[in-house]
């Protein structure tokens, strides 16, 4: 009877640091045994009001990564004192959420898009309808994107997004959700040279 009761309550504690915890542990193990993931080619990027649309994905943008045209029409993108040049570039306004603004890669550009979802799925039972009226989610994993666009100078553009998939009791399809955690970005210049001897 004793280790009946010592077995359900560590199973209960087992189950509370389950759902309290998931996030984060699910973050560490994502990276420790990462899952396969779907590369793309990407054959071209468009941005507005803060989104970055490639394909049928619309990825929110972080406050402090800024895009804007420079002289000759081209869509830089920039952050803390970095820039890069994305391209030639359609469109005029990129401030505006109903205006694209499109790039297509150029010639010696190399442009992915990797998306991969997590392998570690945690219960959230505590989540309720919200005022839209959608069906609450009880399991949620992760999905990551990693855009990777490197010009042939060396420049290169990296953007890690984390997004959630979530999961209905009683459903099968997973929704995704855009979270409020700014995405990683890194723009690295390209490698000087050193003068001949």
């Amino acid at each position: 009877m004793r280790a009946a009761i010592v077995v359900l309550g560590v199973t209960i504690l087992l189950l509370v640091v389950w759902a309290a915890a998931g996030e984060r542990i699910a973050i560490l193990l994502d990276a420790m045994f990462a899952t396969s993931g779907e590369s793309v080619q990407i054959a071209e990027l468009s941005v507005s009001g803060g989104l970055m649309h490639i394909g049928d994905k619309h990825l929110t943008l972080p406050a402090d990564l800024t895009f804007s045209l420079d002289t000759a029409h081209r869509l830089v993108a920039s952050r803390e004192g970095q820039t890069f040049t994305v391209g030639a570039a359609t469109g005029d306004d990129v401030t505006s959420a109903k205006r694209l603004v499109s790039v297509v890669p150029e010639s010696g550009d190399m442009v992915t898009l990797v998306s991969r979802r997590g392998g570690f799925v945690w219960p959230t039972p505590l989540e309720r309808l919200n005022y839209m009226g959608t069906r609450p989610t009880f399991w949620r994993r992760f999905r990551y994107y990693r855009l990777a666009w490197r010009k042939a100078s060396g420049a290169t553009l990296h953007i890690e997004w984390r997004n959630a998939l979530n999961r209905a009791l009683g459903y099968r399809d997973w929704d995704e959700q855009s979270l409020d955690r700014a995405p990683s970005v890194v723009i690295s210049a390209p490698a000087k040279t050193r003068p001949p001897p």
